[in-house]
C-alpha cells in the first residue's frame, strides 16, 4: 500500500498540541503500532516501551514520556521536542500516517468506519481548504476498497479505535469486519 500523506509535515511539526504531544487526560490516544511496524522500526531505531493494545498479541500502544519542556504534557518517545519533528516520520505506523483520519467503530460499536477529527484538533487541517479536505476524504473512501487496506484490517482488527463522538463520519465499508 502506498504511503499516505494528508497534512504537510511542516504544519504538523509546528502544531502546538496534537498527535505527538498529549495532555495527561489525552494519554489513551497514544499511537498504536503493529508487530510488523515495530519489527521494521527496530532495524533502524531503538524501541521505546510498549503495552499491549486491547489485549492484543499483535498490536501495541507506545508508552508516552513526560515532556522535558512542558509540565503536564506527555510526548511520543519518537517526538524530538527540540526540533519539533518525528524521528520515525518516514517509517511511522499506519495509525500516525492515517491521522487526522481514524479507523473507528461506529456509535453502536458494530461496524468500523473512517472518521475525521475536526480542524480544532489538527493544526494541519486548519491550513487546508475545504476542497482539499474533501479530496482527502474521497481518497480515504477509495482506500476502504483497496485489497492491501482490507488485508491490514483483517490481520490487525485492533487498529480499529473505539467510537469517539468528537469525530466526523467520512465513510463506512461493508467488507471490514
Amino acid at each position: 500500500m502506498a504511503k499516505i500523506k494528508i497534512t504537510n509535515s511542516r504544519d504538523c511539526f509546528k502544531c502546538p498540541d496534537g498527535c505527538c504531544r498529549f495532555r495527561n487526560e489525552d494519554r489513551p490516544y497514544a499511537p498504536i503500532f503493529t508487530d510488523a511496524e515495530i519489527k521494521k522500526i527496530r532495524k533502524i531505531f531503538k524501541l521505546p516501551r510498549f503495552k499491549s493494545y486491547k489485549r492484543s498479541k499483535k498490536v501495541y500502544q507506545v508508552i508516552l514520556l513526560k515532556s522535558k519542556k512542558e509540565k503536564g504534557i506527555y510526548i511520543c518517545p519518537y517526538f524530538n521536542e527540540i526540533k519539533k519533528s518525528c524521528k520515525i516520520y518516514y517509517c511511522r505506523p499506519f495509525d500516525c500516517e492515517f491521522w487526522p483520519f481514524i479507523l473507528m467503530k461506529n456509535k453502536s460499536g458494530k461496524r468500523p468506519e473512517i472518521r475525521l477529527y475536526d480542524k480544532s484538533l489538527c493544526f494541519g487541517l486548519q491550513k487546508m481548504s475545504a476542497k482539499k479536505i474533501n479530496g482527502h476524504k474521497k481518497r480515504m473512501v477509495r482506500l476502504l476498497h483497496h485489497k492491501n487496506f482490507l488485508n491490514l484490517i483483517d490481520t490487525y482488527p485492533e487498529l480499529i479505535w473505539d467510537y469517539d463522538p468528537e469525530t466526523k463520519f467520512v465513510a463506512k465499508q461493508k467488507n471490514i469486519s
